[in-house]
């Protein structure tokens, strides 16, 4: 239940900005190269060198270790979650775009969105001049995280 003690700050039918893919991704991946991994539901910890002890569910977007993988996630209602050794996903550096599996390489300042090449040779020619490398888009959302954050 909401308590008036901590008013918000959007006014009347007001909505929260739409999400920016670019700084989602730069958080995520900042997430992944940190030195330990814990596991989301009992909080061990282990090395990212150890990652073959570690999983992780990509439906739930979360860590598991060993054990809490055969504990929790075998019930039947999970049944359907992707669950992938940490060390697999680690040795992804790329995400891949969702459409055509290809890797992302730029990104539209446009439509906020990620690009993989075919994607990018899909769109119209107007829209292309709004489109920079992902190095050069990493660089500018580290600068707004910063911004944001300070």
């Amino acid at each position: 239940m909401w308590n008036n003690t901590y008013p918000s700050i959007l006014k009347g039918n007001s909505s929260l900005p739409p999400e920016d893919r670019l700084l989602k991704f730069l958080v995520d991946n900042n997430a992944e190269s940190e030195e330990t991994v814990q596991c989301a539901n009992c909080d061990q910890e282990s090395d990212k060198k150890d990652a073959e002890v570690m999983y992780y569910c990509n439906t739930c977007s979360q860590p598991l270790c060993s054990t809490c993988r055969e504990l929790t996630h075998k019930a039947k209602m999970f049944s359907h979650h992707e669950i992938v050794s940490l060390a697999k996903r680690s040795r992804a550096k790329h995400r891949k775009c969702s459409l055509h599996e290809e890797p992302y390489i730029l990104f539209s300042t446009e439509n906020k969105s990620m690009l993989c090449i075919k994607c990018f040779r899909d769109m119209q020619v107007e829209s292309r001049t709004h489109c920079i490398d992902i190095e050069t888009a990493y660089v500018q959302g580290c600068e707004m995280l910063d911004q944001a954050v300070l």
